[in-house]
């Protein structure tokens, strides 16, 4: 049993199930946070005084 100070006592698989939890949580969040840099640095080209952006399968879209 683990026990802390301000809460209940619980089995090791208990935490090792929330630590778990925690870790899938963690690598769910850093994927959001890789997909909205990429989102925010957005890379203009300007070809024959037209605006494109480039989008993340390297495809351009007009302005």
């Amino acid at each position: 049993m683990i026990n802390t100070d301000d809460t209940l006592p619980i089995s090791k698989e208990e935490a090792l199930s929330l630590v778990n939890k925690a870790e899938a949580n963690l690598l769910k969040a850093k994927e959001r946070l890789d997909y909205l840099t990429r989102k925010t640095y957005l890379i203009q080209l300007t070809i024959n005084n037209k605006i494109y952006f480039l989008c993340n399968d390297d495809s351009l879209t007009e302005k």
